[in-house]
């Protein structure tokens, strides 16, 4: 047995589904745009970097419900 505890979801009150899956979109681009950068600078494990902030994209933005 694992001492890692399991991942639970929580819905969050005020989030719609098409809300929730466009974070989860949002956080996924951030990784694969890490990964890029990352691969791109040649950068093998164990290394030390940092990794640039994406730039702000508006078009990616859930505009609030009215």
């Amino acid at each position: 047995m694992s001492d890692v505890p399991p991942i639970i979801g929580k819905h969050t009150p005020g989030i719609t589904t098409e809300q929730a899956r466009d974070a989860r979109a949002r956080a996924w681009r951030f990784v694969f745009d890490c990964w890029e950068q990352k691969k791109a600078a040649g950068v093998s494990d164990g290394e030390v970097h940092t990794v640039k902030e994406p730039e702000d994209d508006s078009r990616n933005r859930t505009q609030p419900q009215r």
